[in-house]
């Protein structure tokens, strides 16, 4: 059975981009009969706040999504929260600790400039891995192959040029997005994942950091990674920058409109002609997706 997620960050009201990826991953778990889980991914509990999370219920049922697991609401958010799964992400931040595969880092961010093209500062300098420091992951110069089934291509990556010495434990101890992602997806038997086409790196490391800790479900995972939903200047959408929330698009726009939007931006011909999540869904269908 093919199995999905989607996996929204509470760090901040959603966006229209947020709508496209969490519909395209509705919809393509539905066409093939799936199972689809709702995972909020709330280990950064500074960033979360309630509000988000009853934002993204709010948002999941006016788009008409549904889901087999994980929490049916608000109120059952915690019971699911990543906060509760501290003690498993560590235990693989062990065993790559105990493999010799982490190296300790002390730099800021100010000033080893851009991430993720972290330039090697500490390593060699055999800094103690303790709390206060990154955890990074010794460089490698490994390319994963893996075939994209939204594009149809077969995509390769080499880890050096995308992700440089990846963070795997933060300064403040919280273990990073990247391993707790694949954790995650391992435990739930994910074998399906939507994301867009800037995660391309991330894909490629998570692939490559399954392989060091002998999680091999997840390399018969099937990736789907979707174009960005870009503002007028070209940007991409996101919650940091302020982008237009779906909270907003609801006061000016009805769900048809949505609908239709996001038909066109998948590539449906008669996109105007969709008036209800049943079209959409009878649509997409006939999609080789």
């Amino acid at each position: 059975m093919i199995k999905g997620r989607i996996a929204p960050t509470p760090s901040g009201f959603l966006h229209l981009g947020n709508a496209y990826s969490f519909l395209f991953t509705f919809l393509l778990i539905s066409k093939h009969k799936g199972e689809l889980r709702l995972r909020i991914d709330d280990h950064d509990g500074l960033r979360t706040k309630q509000s988000f999370i009853d934002d993204l219920f709010y948002a999941l049922d006016w788009l008409g999504i549904y889901w087999q697991l994980g929490p049916q609401n608000a109120g059952e958010a915690f019971t699911y929260s990543q906060g509760q799964r501290l003690e498993i992400y560590q235990h693989y931040i062990e065993l790559l600790k105990n493999d010799g595969r982490l190296f300790a880092c002390t730099c800021s961010r100010k000033s080893i400039g851009d991430y993720p093209n972290y330039p090697g500062v500490c390593i060699g300098k055999q800094l103690p891995l303790k709390d206060g420091c990154n955890w990074r992951l010794l460089p490698s110069t490994t390319t994963q192959f893996f075939f994209d089934h939204f594009t149809q291509k077969q995509v390769s990556l080499t880890l050096g040029n995308t992700l440089t010495h990846p963070v795997i434990k933060r300064k403040d101890g919280l273990p990073a997005y990247q391993l707790i992602s694949l954790i995650d997806d391992v435990d739930y038997g994910i074998n399906c994942i939507v994301r867009g086409e800037d995660l391309l790196a991330s894909t490629c490391f998570q692939l490559f950091l399954s392989h060091q800790l002998q999680l091999k479900s997840f390399i018969h995972t099937k990736f789907y990674h979707h174009p960005l939903l870009v503002n007028e200047q070209g940007n991409k959408l996101s919650k940091s920058a302020g982008s237009f929330s779906l909270a907003d698009f609801k006061q000016h726009y009805t769900i048809t409109e949505l609908y239709q939007g996001f038909a066109a931006w998948i590539g449906i011909i008669n996109a105007k002609e969709i008036t209800s999540l049943n079209d959409l869904m009878y649509c997409f269908n006939t999609l080789d997706y």
